[in-house]
């Protein structure tokens, strides 16, 4: 019944879920919870005055972990953000699964609401990202945080030596693209109900690890997912993510992270459409406190298509959009980081006129408490 109540718990209404959060709490004394927090602070300037500008609170997460039972472990975890552009402030229950590895040996089970297992950023928070803000195309495609939905997730380890890791999820396709804005159908009159969507969310993901060395690893992994949402809209997205880690000691000396997908849609009665993008990002660690950061996202739009689709924080592509950046980190401990990134924009349109833009952000992520093991 608490887990029923629990998720029911309306995203602008903030006192319920911490009264939730003081009574689980309360079961610390009675099983080894692990607790932890994250809070992301970024500041943003724009040379192009019609984007956004000003210092918040991008978002503050608690979460909590701990081991159920000799099979199973649990994750849940809230989220207090705010988005820069609508003024909107959310508190909701982010993720909370259950997970076990053992229930059946050489695969892993999860059931609940959580991020799906596709890509690379998109099963990482994006306060543990080496960028500050997602690609426009991966913002597009799956929000500004990932794709987040509740179902199954399966994912079988084949063998030890081939080190290759098949993903399968079905998930109920309600939602997809995880914004923290708020719901437009929020304001519906009282007792009409959201359609569910025409069919659920299924993905795949086929992962190989190569260990070069015990300090050098890449990973490689080829993605799918397809949906048909309540306007019966066919979605379907392909993938490919590659990551290579090279680490000295505690520095992660150098790291080469990219990602391109490509989309399809189709509304119902009308013809197919089509549109792509990637990003690719190198990072060098000069010691274990500071490294620098060099990427570069593109998006390729199709012209003949709903505005809304080419938008991404406010800024709208009609054709193709390039975006070239540099960042600086500073690590002060592994708990706290500041990050300052120039970024350079081309491609948007602003009232119907092609305009560039420089934007500039600073980031402090700062953590507290026991963090989850991080995959790969």
């Amino acid at each position: 019944m608490f887990f029923v109540n629990l998720t029911k718990v309306k995203k602008r209404d903030p006192v319920k879920l911490f009264i939730c959060l003081f009574f689980v709490s309360m079961s610390s004394y009675a099983q080894n919870i692990n607790w932890f927090a994250s809070a992301d602070f970024v500041g943003e300037a724009n040379e192009e005055d019609s984007y956004n500008q000003g210092l918040g609170i991008r978002e503050f997460e608690l979460a909590m972990h701990t081991q159920v039972d000799q099979d199973w472990a649990t994750t849940m975890s809230f989220v207090y953000a705010q988005d820069p552009n609508s003024q909107t402030e959310v508190t909701e229950l982010h993720e909370v699964f259950i997970q076990s590895s053992t229930v059946f040996s050489g695969h892993r089970l999860k059931l609940g609401q959580f991020f799906l297992n596709t890509g690379k950023m998109n099963k990482t928070h994006r306060h543990e990202w080496n960028m500050t803000s997602a690609p426009l195309f991966f913002y597009k495609y799956f929000g500004e945080e990932g794709v987040l939905d509740k179902g199954i997730e399966y994912t079988h380890f084949i063998g030890a030596d081939a080190n290759l890791t098949l993903v399968l999820g079905l998930t109920k396709g309600n939602q997809f693209a995880h914004l923290h804005v708020e719901d437009e159908h929020e304001h519906e009159e009282e007792g009409e109900e959201k359609q569910n969507a025409m069919e659920p969310t299924r993905y795949i993901r086929l992962g190989s690890f190569i260990e070069h060395t015990t300090t050098i690893g890449t990973e490689i992994g080829l993605n799918y997912i397809g949906r048909r949402d309540a306007e019966k809209t066919a979605w379907h997205y392909a993938g490919i993510d590659i990551t290579h880690k090279q680490r000295e000691a505690k520095t992660l000396s150098f790291l080469f992270q990219a990602e391109a997908w490509s989309r399809t849609y189709k509304y119902e009665g009308f013809e197919e459409y089509s549109d792509s993008g990637y990003y690719v990002y190198l990072e060098k660690g000069i010691n274990q406190h500071h490294s620098l950061g060099l990427g570069v996202n593109a998006f390729f739009a199709e012209k003949d298509l709903d505005e809304s689709l080419h938008e991404h924080s406010g800024r709208t592509v009609h054709d193709k959009y390039d975006s070239y950046f540099v960042n600086y980190t500073y690590a002060n401990s592994e708990f706290l980081r500041y990050r300052f990134t120039v970024e350079k924009e081309a491609g948007l349109e602003v009232d119907e006129e092609e305009v560039n833009n420089m934007r500039y952000t600073l980031q402090m992520v700062f953590n507290i408490g026991k963090h989850p093991i991080h995959m790969f």
